[in-house]
């Protein structure tokens, strides 16, 4: 096989654009062939246009500070008493005064280093901005 794989790979390429992938897909798994679909989109990307992961409620709407509203994907099990937290992520240094404040740092000290670029966090708008009209 290794002294033909070349023209292996040529004849395998000719018969594999016959058809496209999806149906390549299909085709093999009814055959007993273990195969996937490799080029298709990343897992986040997936979750978010696949209509059976939306039926099975892996994606929710949740506000972000700067982005308004928008899908995103979470947790892919729930649990009665655990519901799964949809929630928008975080900006950059959100809880920099929180955390310096539970390290000592007094408001004074926490201004100096924003005021020397030691610390940093991005600007959000106001929570009112964020609620819907």
């Amino acid at each position: 096989r290794e002294a033909h794989a070349g023209a292996l790979a040529e004849a395998l390429a000719r018969r594999f654009a016959r058809r496209g992938a999806d149906e390549w897909e299909r085709a093999l798994i009814a055959a007993g062939v273990g195969c996937v679909r490799a080029d298709g989109p990343m897992p986040g990307e997936f979750l978010l246009r696949d209509g059976q992961a939306r039926a099975n409620g892996l994606t929710r709407t949740a506000t972000h500070a700067l982005w308004g509203e928008y899908e995103r994907w979470g947790p892919m099990v729930s649990f009665a008493d655990t519901p799964g937290r949809y929630g928008p992520g975080v900006l950059a240094g959100a809880h920099t005064d929180a955390i310096l404040a539970e390290l000592g740092y007094g408001p004074d000290a926490v201004a100096g280093l924003r005021e020397r670029g030691i610390a940093w966090s991005e600007d959000a708008p106001p929570i009112e901005a964020m609620a819907p009209a």
